[in-house]
């Protein structure tokens, strides 16, 4: 079950990660589970993907004002397709951060920030 839902529409979601990079660190999903592979993805999926991402994106860029907003595919971790969104700043070098896990009221303190946008 997801945690911290902050933006969905019929077929995506975006919810906070609970092993966060940086306040806002957020997970986009297809609501229906996909393999872990973006590229084996129909083009329908994928550019559907995509546009939540941006979506998403716009979102957490106004609301943390970040430098640059990390979009991340990893695809180790869980066996359904997600793109990572980080915000990042200049001056935090995320090459060699560690994420770390959340506490439930630490995300929710990030979860209000964005409602509140």
């Amino acid at each position: 079950e997801p945690g911290f839902v902050i933006w969905e529409n019929a077929d995506y979601a975006a919810i906070l990660s609970n092993e966060p990079y940086m306040d806002g660190h957020t997970l986009v999903v297809p609501k229906h589970n996909y393999h872990n592979d973006v590229f084996e993805l129909s083009d329908e999926v994928y550019f559907g993907l995509m546009a939540a991402v941006k979506e998403v994106g716009k979102l957490l860029k106004g609301v943390f004002k970040p430098d640059r907003l990390l979009v991340w595919v990893r695809g180790y971790e869980v066996a359904h397709v997600h793109v990572h969104l980080i915000p990042s700043h200049m001056d935090v070098d995320l090459v060699s951060a560690q994420a770390h896990k959340a506490e439930e009221g630490e995300l929710k303190e990030v979860w209000e920030k964005i409602r509140r946008g």
